[in-house]
C-alpha cells in the first residue's frame, strides 16, 4: 500500500515536471520561432507565433506584447489599429522604459495619421514615462517646432489676408471717375481724385 501511494505521487510529481518542462521548452522554442521571422521581415508568421503565446499559452510578457505591436506596426496601414491597441496596452506597464518606447511609437502613428496635437501629447507622455528617452525627447522637440512653425505661417497668412482686403465701394467708384478721366485725357484731373 504505501509503495503504491509513493509510486502515484512519484508519478503525479513526475508528470507535472514533464508537462513544466513541456511547456518551457515549447515557450522558447516560439520565442525564438517569433524571433527569427521579426528578423527575416516575415511579420504575418511572427504575428502568429506571438498570438500562440499570448492566446494559447497565456504568456503575457510586456515584451512578447511590445513585439506583436512592432509586428504590426512594420505591416501595411490596414494594421495600423492592431498596433495602436497593443501600444495602447503597454501604457500601462510596470517598466517605465517599455512605456515610454509604447507612448513614443503611439505619437508617431498619431503624427503619420495627421493628428499633431494628439502625436505631441503621446511623446510628452513618453518623457514623463522616461525622461531619457532621448529619442522620444527629440521627436517632441521637432514636432513642437514644426507645430510652431506651421502657426506662424498661418498667422502670417492672416495677416497678409486682411492687409490685402478688397477696395471699399467708395474707392471703386473713385477710381471709375479717375479712368474715365484718364480715357479723356485729363491726367491732372485723374490724378487729382486718385490722391
Amino acid at each position: 500500500m504505501k509503495f503504491t501511494l509513493i509510486s502515484l505521487v512519484l508519478l503525479t510529481w513526475l508528470s507535472n515536471f514533464w508537462n513544466d518542462f513541456h511547456f518551457i521548452a515549447r515557450t522558447n522554442e516560439l520565442k525564438e520561432e517569433a524571433k527569427q521571422t521579426y528578423e527575416n521581415n516575415e511579420f504575418e508568421k511572427t504575428i502568429a507565433t506571438y498570438h500562440e503565446l499570448l492566446d494559447s499559452i497565456g504568456l503575457e510578457e510586456d515584451e512578447i506584447i511590445f513585439n506583436l505591436a512592432s509586428s504590426y506596426f512594420r505591416l501595411p496601414d490596414s494594421t495600423q489599429l492592431q498596433a495602436e491597441r497593443y501600444y495602447a496596452r503597454l501604457t500601462e506597464s510596470e517598466q517605465h522604459q517599455i512605456q515610454s518606447v509604447a507612448y513614443q511609437q503611439l505619437g508617431q502613428m498619431a503624427n503619420k495619421a495627421k493628428k499633431p496635437q494628439e502625436a505631441l501629447a503621446d511623446l510628452k507622455s513618453a518623457l514623463l514615462a522616461d525622461p531619457d528617452n532621448e529619442e522620444a525627447r527629440y521627436n517632441y522637440e521637432l514636432l513642437k517646432k514644426a507645430l510652431a512653425k506651421q502657426e506662424q505661417n498661418q498667422e502670417d497668412q492672416d495677416k497678409d489676408k486682411d492687409e490685402r482686403q478688397e477696395p471699399s465701394e467708395y474707392a471703386k467708384k473713385l477710381k471709375a471717375i479717375a479712368d474715365d478721366l484718364v480715357a479723356q485725357f485729363k491726367f491732372d484731373q485723374a490724378l487729382e481724385i486718385m490722391q
